[in-house]
């Protein structure tokens, strides 16, 4: 990984954990932004023991398991982190898919960035916001 992106870990704490979860799930990130970002994100909330239990690799593709948001583990902010993960990777809501109405309207509106970093700590909120920030920037 580059040392350009050094700057943007909460604290060593996540950069470690960040390539623990590389590490865990044998994926090399340089050059793949998308993967990057992912596992920057996704990294400030597990490491690499839990990793497996929100990504799973298909076809050399990380892909957040939709099911991950109902792990017994998962706090408030967790939930928001792989929100955001989703939204921003995989394009879509799934756990408004099977709901209707206002229903599923409040739930769609989790995955929106401003919803999701209102309720983030200071932390969570640093990762947050460096991953829009690289993720506007890359291009």
């Amino acid at each position: 990984m580059s040392d350009v992106f050094h700057r943007f870990f909460a604290d060593p704490e996540h950069e470690e954990s960040f390539n623990s979860c590389c590490k865990a799930l044998n994926t090399d990130v340089s050059g793949d932004r998308d993967c990057f970002l992912l596992l920057f994100l996704l990294s400030s909330i597990s490491d690499g023991d839990s990793i497996r239990q929100i990504v799973t690799k298909e076809y050399g593709n990380l892909r957040i398991r939709p099911s991950a948001i109902h792990e017994g583990w998962v706090t408030g902010g967790s939930a928001r982190i792989i929100r955001l993960a989703f939204h921003l990777f995989n394009y879509g809501c799934p756990t408004a898919n099977d709901l209707e109405g206002e229903e599923e309207l409040r739930e769609t509106r989790k995955y929106l960035p401003m919803e999701v970093l209102t309720g983030l700590d200071q932390r969570l909120s640093t990762v947050a916001l460096n991953a829009l920030s690289i993720l506007i920037s890359w291009n």
